[in-house]
């Protein structure tokens, strides 16, 4: 069984489920507390276990900005080509400043920053692809032809 519920209390239980082993191989576990009915904790599992299968159960208080980034775009249902781009702006414009904070410390402050920061380099530099070639060249300095 991966998930169960325990009663802690009067109107207090405790969703409990599997995550997997971590690196020494031990069984690892995760329970939150849940006030309310027995059915607002059998939600709240389900609710976990759900964020588990699409891979967004990690430990909030040290999972990374990039960590979550990489995470988001594997489970993301997106095309192929759109995944790529994707990729390319968080690589450019995201893991050099925000990749390494955690997550649970991300304020809105540090996205607003950031944005301002990437607005003012491209008023400076002028708008540019990925691959450094100005949008409309292909990055060897050819025109692009419009499509």
């Amino acid at each position: 069984m991966s998930g169960s519920i325990i009663k802690r209390g009067k109107d207090s239980y405790r969703p409990a489920y599997d995550v997997g082993r971590d690196v020494a191989g031990r069984h690892v576990r995760r329970t939150v507390t849940e006030r309310g009915s027995r059915k607002d904790a059998e939600r709240r599992l389900t609710e976990l276990l759900s964020q588990r299968d699409q891979g967004f159960d990690v430990e909030p208080n040290r999972l990374t900005v990039g960590e979550y980034l990489s995470k988001w775009i594997e489970v993301h249902p997106v095309s192929s080509p759109s995944k790529v781009r994707y990729r390319q702006l968080i690589r450019r414009h995201v893991l050099d400043e925000l990749g390494t904070l955690r997550l649970s410390s991300l304020k809105p402050l540090h996205i607003q920053t950031r944005l301002a920061e990437v607005q003012a380099d491209v008023r400076q530099h002028g708008s540019q692809r990925v691959d450094g070639a100005e949008h409309g060249t292909q990055a060897g300095g050819a025109v692009a032809a419009p499509g």
